[in-house]
């Protein structure tokens, strides 16, 4: 894990969180970093891998299982997502004894004896020694004193999904885990080995769990697979294996999975059910419902916002020490000659922005975009987004994509989102991101797009002024708490290009998430306050359907446009009364819609 921990610090821990008084070996340090890398890689390989299981190999029929609990994967992932941090505080305390030099982890082939013929012999040891000892810790957890107070919450998945993979007690999932902890405290083990390691026993903890039976003939007498487990699921004292089915011969625990018989689960499904609901079936194994599409869609962004930047960047360090490090130094050229791309009108693809994906994105919740008057395509404009929520989810929807049919409802005008620069910095993922149209949310990047020659069509820029700070006071309810009076820099960059300046408002944009409680004056928001004053970025501690928001209507509305003279060196007064107005319009525009799209109790707030 100390890979992880020094990649976290080179690129993004000691240069963006932590001050430079607190050094990178700080042991307090090492053990909140490696608490927040646990369980934030522990959600992205559950969730990832076992959406990933449940739509190429689960089969959807064994859902009309009698068995099956009502509401069981939504039941599965809560249990999940509560056990995960829990987990990841015991863990922490392993991987803390390893980062400080404990275990026996080294860092190349070379300083052992047999070089990378250690490599096969390590991982079969690991395979074995880890098989064995969960092997009699999964008997141990169904002993009858046990088994009620710990791992009973396993079982009642009888007829489990790959979402309940890690739908255990938090202290039975650590128990479980700890032959793969203990194996390199004992036995030597190269580092990149072990991280690779820990990311496959996930990855085969949710594979036992996908209810996906078909095993090699040959190896069907040796593996412990998914047909193994379901039948332990069902039967509750047989198939207790990891990996392999030897234990469970030795200790008389094995049983031949019903589903090699003929009589497992899915044929029970398939031979209570007529004809039509097969095909049906059948159907849905081929492709994803539409309603599945659309949680995908917003689960890749919600996933890509928060893990995909650091995921890249991990990727190129990892590569960079191997033999592809040529590539990886030929894309750092072009990164260093690329670098000023966002401040200069970014690279957006409108190919990117047309995929079907937003469009399920948008239907999920859904997002809708209202204009209420027409855009002149010969001027330029400034578009002031409120209020911010969470994650902007109607912004990046209504101006990054065209899941709203932006060009359509306002021809000839070409829409930019801007956002902080941090999102740039991330190697690989920025390239992906600048598809979209964002730029950079500097002055002179704004200044670059809206002085454009008016010939090709209107520029907008949608900023968002509220930024981080107006982030910590998105709470679902009736009162929308926006922060205006005293952001003049969006104005002073419509007087200086002389661009309009555009109201705009968007209704259920704070009934997404629930955010923790962090009312001024708290401890936690003086955190969350200090921390915005430092990186010029918030922490809201927000949570939905697990990683999923809820599906809460986004009703954006663009109000008028107030024009703007070109004014170089506007005053803080002609700045003020200009902002003055722009606020008296957005209030305006809210309470005029309000009704339609949220209710008449509605509040605006604006400080």
């Amino acid at each position: 894990m100390d890979l992880v921990l020094d990649f976290a610090d080179n690129w993004l821990l000691t240069p963006y969180v932590y001050p430079s008084s607190i050094e990178s070996t700080n042991p307090y340090r090492q053990l909140f970093s490696l608490f927040v890398i646990t369980t934030a890689g522990g959600y992205f390989l559950y969730l990832a891998t076992a959406w990933l299981g449940y739509v190429l190999l689960f089969d959807k029929r064994l859902l009309q299982h009698p068995l099956i609990l009502k509401d069981q994967i939504r039941r599965e992932i809560t249990y999940a997502s509560k056990s995960i941090p829990i987990m990841g505080v015991l863990t922490t305390a392993v991987f803390f004894f390893e980062v400080r030099g404990h275990a026996k982890l080294y860092d190349s082939y070379g300083d052992t004896r047999l070089g990378y013929m250690t490599l096969p012999i390590t991982v079969i040891s690991f395979i074995l020694f880890t098989d064995c000892l969960i092997y009699w810790i999964h008997r141990f957890l169904h002993h009858k004193l046990v088994y009620k107070h710990i791992h009973k919450g396993h079982h009642i998945w009888k007829v489990p999904t790959p979402f309940a993979s890690h739908a255990f007690h938090p202290l039975d999932g650590f128990v479980q885990s700890l032959p793969y902890h203990v194996f390199p405290f004992l036995f030597p083990l190269h580092k990149l080995t072990y991280l690779g390691l820990f990311v496959f026993v996930n990855v085969w903890t949710v594979s036992i769990h996908d209810g996906y039976y078909r095993v090699p003939t040959l190896l069907k007498p040796f593996i412990n697979g998914s047909a193994h487990h379901t039948d332990h699921h069902l039967f509750y004292n047989y198939n207790y294996g990891q990996f392999f089915t030897l234990w469970d011969r030795l200790g008389s625990s094995f049983r031949e999975p019903s589903a090699f018989t003929g009589q497992g689960p899915l044929q029970a499904v398939v031979a209570g059910k007529q004809f039509e609901l097969v095909i049906k079936q059948i159907r849905i194994r081929i492709r994803m419902d539409l309603q599945t599409w659309k949680k995908f869609a917003v689960l890749q962004w919600v996933l890509t916002f928060l893990l995909v930047g650091p995921g890249c960047a991990a990727i190129m360090l990892i590569l960079f020490r191997t033999s592809w490090w040529s590539a990886v130094l030929l894309y750092g050229v072009w990164y260093y000659y690329d670098r000023d791309t966002p401040r200069r009108g970014g690279r957006r693809v409108n190919w990117v922005r047309r995929w079907g994906l937003w469009r399920r994105m948008a239907e999920y919740f859904p997002v809708k975009l209202h204009p209420t008057c027409e855009l002149d395509p010969k001027e330029n404009y400034v578009l002031g987004y409120h209020p911010h929520g969470v994650l902007s989810t109607g912004a990046f929807l209504n101006f990054a994509t065209e899941a709203t049919e932006f060009s359509r409802k306002f021809p000839g005008i070409t829409p930019y989102l801007s956002v902080l620069d941090g999102h740039f910095d991330f190697p690989l993922y920025r390239e992906y991101f600048m598809c979209s149209g964002v730029i950079s949310v500097r002055k002179e990047s704004l200044q670059n797009v809206l002085q454009r020659r008016k010939t090709a069509g209107g520029q907008l820029v949608c900023v968002i002024p509220g930024g981080a700070v107006e982030a910590l006071d998105s709470h679902p309810g009736t009162v929308y708490r926006v922060h205006l009076r005293n952001k003049l820099g969006f104005v002073r960059l419509a007087m200086q290009t002389g661009s309009s300046l555009v109201p705009c408002f968007s209704f259920g944009e704070i009934d997404l998430f629930n955010q923790v409680n962090n009312r001024a004056g708290s401890p936690l928001r003086a955190v969350q306050n200090f921390l915005v004053k430092i990186f010029g970025f918030s922490m809201p501690i927000f949570s939905g359907h697990g990683l999923l928001p809820f599906a809460k209507p986004i009703n954006t509305v663009v109000g008028a446009p107030i024009k703007v003279e070109k004014n170089y060196e506007p005053t803080d007064e002609q700045a003020r009364d200009l902002l003055n107005r722009y606020i008296s319009d957005l209030e305006l525009l809210f309470c005029a819609n309000k009704a339609k799209y949220i209710g008449t109790d509605a509040r605006l707030e604006i400080v």
